[in-house]
């Protein structure tokens, strides 16, 4: 016995339902001609016909990613649960998380996430029907923890050039990785930022003959500020050598 397929055999069958609630075993029906074959049929039932019809999933976003949280949104053409397969290797999803209301906007919240880490992920949908589709997989990676840890203070501060007006000093840059600049004072004030690809710097426009004293602090790349001087010791203190005048003539 046989009855037309509405979708003219374009979709697979998932499942035949009987009024009763039974579903047909797949080898009581086969699909040809656009016809829908029985092999044990009865025509008093109202069999209920579930096609194969995958959902669509679009416009997966990851957002408000933190160092231990990130959420996962998406959209289904058919209400849908909402499932969320995620690990820290590409294809190996260790970790779910579900919700079993049926929506077409969906949207998960991953907690208990490490800092720093990258995530790998397919979102999952299932259909009252039984349809169920899963996407391609994403990734994203967790913020990093905040550093609150300054950079080192510069070493071997000299003077190297002295002349009237002005004066070059060297220093060692710290070996931070994430060390951004030298923070220079003259007399205590605010002098110039000297940025890490450089250690020395050109004073300028001094007084001949006047004491100075240089100090410096470093800063990282995360602003953090390393509060110990470092100073040039007294014995350094500049005491600029004035110009020498041309002798008398007698």
């Amino acid at each position: 016995m046989s009855v037309t397929d509405p979708m003219n055999n374009g979709y697979p069958i998932l499942k035949i339902i009987r009024p009763d609630g039974k579903v047909l075993s797949r080898y009581n029906y086969w699909m040809q001609e656009n016809n829908i074959y029985f092999v044990d049929y009865n025509p008093s039932y109202r069999y209920n016909v579930v096609y194969r019809v995958p959902l669509i999933i679009g416009n997966v976003i990851t957002s408000n990613i933190t160092t231990e949280s990130a959420r996962i949104t998406w959209i289904t053409d058919r209400p849908s649960d909402s499932l969320v397969k995620y690990g820290t290797k590409p294809g190996i999803y260790t970790i779910q998380k579900r919700n079993a209301t049926n929506d077409t906007s969906h949207s998960i919240k991953l907690f208990g996430l490490s800092p720093n880490t990258t995530y790998y992920y397919v979102v999952n949908g299932t259909h009252q029907s039984g349809n169920s589709n899963q996407s391609f997989e994403y990734s994203f990676t967790t913020s990093d923890l905040e550093d609150t840890t300054p950079p080192m203070s510069i070493d071997n501060l000299l003077n190297i050039t002295y002349a009237s007006t002005y004066i070059n000093f060297t220093w060692l840059n710290p070996l931070d990785s994430d060390f951004n600049h030298t923070i220079l004072y003259l007399n205590g004030a605010f002098l110039v930022n000297v940025t890490a690809s450089h250690d020395y710097y050109n004073i300028t426009g001094l007084t001949p003959d006047t004491l100075y004293e240089l100090s410096t602090r470093t800063a990282d790349t995360s602003g953090n500020i390393n509060e110990t001087w470092s100073t040039l010791q007294p014995a350094l203190l500049l005491y600029l050598i004035p110009p020498r005048l041309p002798p008398l003539m007698g």
